[in-house]
Parts: structure tokens; sequence; C-alpha cells
């Protein structure tokens, strides 16, 4: 089946890729550009979709300023990824958006699927990450437009990370910090998410990071 996936250039997203590439599935990659103050985020996209060998396309669309991750004026907070300053980084209604883009892709392209990641531990702190999101996001979209909706939502970042390195994911490429500098700063939620999970999966973690997690 052909199947577009967001891909923001994450691990979460990058692992999804080879795990639908491991089930046979002709992968058209999507990033978007949103507004999002680490847009280093999109240019490892790139370097991902390029080193699997997927068609990438990416579209930018103007969502409403709001949160720390849109707001550079807004400090991110230097806390556990699920503590509830976190939440200043919620984007009201952002993966809706990016999947109702990708659902139209997909229509445009005669895909059969859409897809993106979000591991469960975000559910914690991000409403468009939870199990009943996914839930009704599949039935809408199997629904109104008959596309499938696929994604890891259902494994921890540490499973995720087993899984990658399972599937060789150039896990190097990838981007997860909140910042948008060049290295990552190791003090966002982001970053400290990324750390605990190599860990926990007991998997090396080629990261350079500003300050060590």
């Amino acid at each position: 089946m052909k199947v577009v996936l967001l891909l923001s250039g994450g691990l979460d997203s990058a692992v999804l890729l080879y795990q639908l590439k491991a089930k046979g599935h002709e992968v058209v990659a999507l990033s978007v550009g949103y507004g999002q103050r680490h847009r280093q985020e999109l240019q490892a996209a790139g370097r991902v979709a390029g080193v699997a060998d997927v068609r990438w396309l990416l579209a930018e669309v103007e969502l409403p300023q709001v949160g720390a991750l849109m707001d550079p004026g807004q400090a991110l907070p230097d806390a556990p990824p699920d503590h509830p300053s976190q939440e200043v980084t919620i984007v009201p209604g952002r993966n809706l958006a990016l999947l109702s883009l990708a659902a139209a892709w997909a229509q445009s392209m005669g895909a059969g699927g859409i897809a993106y990641a979000a591991n469960y531990d975000d559910a914690a702190i991000y409403p468009d990450c939870t199990t009943s999101f996914a839930v009704a996001a599949k039935d809408f979209f199997a629904a109104f437009m008959q596309l499938r909706l696929l994604g890891n939502w259902i494994y921890t970042k540490a499973e995720i990370v087993e899984i990658g390195h399972e599937l060789k994911v150039p896990f190097e490429l990838t981007y997860s910090c909140y910042s948008g500098e060049v290295k990552h700063c190791g003090r966002c939620g982001a970053c400290r998410a990324r750390a605990a999970a190599f860990k926990a999966a007991k998997v090396n973690d080629p990261t350079e990071y500003e300050v060590q997690p």
C-alpha cells in the first residue's frame, strides 16, 4: 500500500518510516514547516528520507503562534518530559491539522493510508498523542476519506528505540531538540526523553548534546 507518512525528522517518525518499509509499504514522506522554532528537524527529515530512499515532500503551512515551540520569546521548560510545565510546548490541533494535510496528499496520489508517529509516553502531556485521539482519527479518516491510519502510538519511546536499532535506523541523522540549535541542548523535554529512551533501551545514543541530560 502507498502510505503518506508525516516525517518530522525526529526519532519516532524515522523509526516508523523504517517500520512501514519493512512491512512492504511504498512510503511518501511529508514534512511540514508550521512555524516551529526547531526547523532543524526539517533538514533532518530530508536526510532520513534520502538515506531511506523514499520520496520526500516539504510543505509550509501557517498555524497560530501559540506555545513555546512556536514563540521563541517563550522559555522552554528545563524539566522532565512528563512534568506539567511541559504543557507550554503544546501546539493546539497540530497533529489533526498535519494529518488532514497528509490525507489530502494521500488522496491526490491514490495512496491508501497515512501515518504519524506519537509514542505512548507523550500521551502524558499532549492530547493528540493519546490512544483515544488515534482511535478517533483512525475512524474518521476511514469513514470519510477511505484512508487507513497507521502509527506507533502503542509503543514507549524506549521500545521505539529498540525497534529502530533492529531495523538499523540512522539515529544520528534524526533531530529531537526543541531549542532549534545545531546541537541538541540536552535540557528541553524532547532531549531528556530522547536520552532516557536510549538509556532504557540499552542502545548507544549517537546524539551530541550541549549538556548531558
